[in-house]
């Protein structure tokens, strides 16, 4: 199931560890946070989850302010093995490699809602392969943020990946290499003083790959009750996540398919067999509003018809259905905080 942008479903403590970084670099948390919509406080409490969309804003404002486009790669580095909570946990109390990369690929999820882990062993290697979830991967290409967002992300998952196998593994794991799906970054050269000579750019994927025969490898912090309180923990997290789909993710989908057509209240709870008055509760006990996902979606699809340079605004704006250009204009700069002429001109100079 895709998962909505605005949705809160990251967990926090990596965008906390952004901050710090940043600070490290002089960087005050009120600059990195600006226009997130978290203060210091939330994001440092326990718990705490943020969306996709907050995360894009935070890293984008990190990279901009410390001038450091390779910035995730540093991040990765400083990931140690607790950061990820309780998977991290289980995978350094796990018997070998393999225990332990087989944790990982079944609760990725739980610390990366957006992104999940396989992994196959074909001709004597181990293959990890990294996959995003289809509204990410669906959008990187047409949005730069979105895109560079992304980057960061793959770029400190591979990196922390790295370091705590050459902790968990005690070697240099000279032998792992790198694949990633984007093209060659200008900053390259950072990617080796990391993973070594082999990485790959421009492969359509994202994946580690090392000798199968490192799976059976002994972990020095094997504990069998540490790690089944840890997996414990985990499978609760993930049955979570993995709840039945909700009225809010029914009417994002309805309104995928009818691109532009926004029915009002009383007509899409005939398509569900409800009364308005039951849709309104269910998604006030979702914490959302009909309003707010159509509000969602005319901004999803009012960035997707800006990029499309053939159209002006007076159709993207008759289209989404506002009564006028300037209507649309005003509602989009709260939306992004821009007008629907700069988001245009900044997306086409990408």
């Amino acid at each position: 199931m895709a998962i909505g942008l605005d949705e809160k479903v990251m967990a926090a403590n990596y965008s906390a560890a952004i901050v710090r970084l940043a600070g490290s670099y002089g960087i005050s948390e009120d600059a990195v946070l600006e226009g997130v919509g978290i203060t210091p406080e939330e994001l440092h409490s326990t718990g705490q989850v943020i969306s996709m969309n907050q995360n894009i804003r935070l890293t984008s404002n990190a990279v901009a302010l410390t001038k450091m486009p390779h910035l995730g790669l540093i991040l990765g580095q400083n990931l140690n093995v607790t950061a990820h909570g309780m998977m991290g946990i289980a995978i350094m109390s796990s018997k070998n490699a393999g225990d332990a990369l087989n944790v990982a690929c079944q609760y990725f999820k739980t610390r990366f809602a957006a992104v999940s882990a396989s992994s196959e062993i074909k001709n004597g290697s181990c293959i990890v392969t990294i996959q995003l979830d289809s509204t990410i991967s669906d959008r990187m290409n047409e949005e730069p943020s979105m895109g560079a967002s992304v980057r960061f992300g793959i770029d400190a998952i591979a990196s922390s990946i790295c370091s705590i196998a050459q902790l968990l593994t005690r070697q240099s794991c000279n032998e792992f290499s790198y694949q990633f799906s984007y093209s060659t970054p200008p900053y390259h050269d950072e990617y080796k003083k990391i993973f070594g000579d082999n990485i790959s750019f421009d492969q359509g994927v994202n994946r580690i790959t090392f000798p199968a025969s490192l799976a059976d490898l002994a972990f020095p912090f094997y504990d069998e009750v540490t790690l089944k309180l840890a997996l414990k923990s985990c499978s609760k997290s993930l049955s979570r996540q993995q709840t039945p789909i909700l009225l809010k993710h029914k009417i994002r989908a309805l309104l995928d398919e009818a691109e532009g057509d926004f029915p009002d209240v009383e007509a899409l709870s005939r398509k569900f067999n409800m009364c308005s008055r039951t849709v309104r509760r269910k998604l006030q006990a979702e914490g959302t509003s009909y309003q707010k996902i159509v509000n969602e979606k005319r901004q999803e699809l009012a960035k997707k018809y800006l990029r499309d340079s053939s159209l002006s605004i007076i159709q993207i704006a008759s289209e989404l259905k506002f009564a006028a250009p300037s209507s649309f204009s005003r509602i989009f700069k709260q939306w992004t905080g821009c007008l629907p002429t700069e988001y245009r001109k900044r997306y086409l100079k990408h």
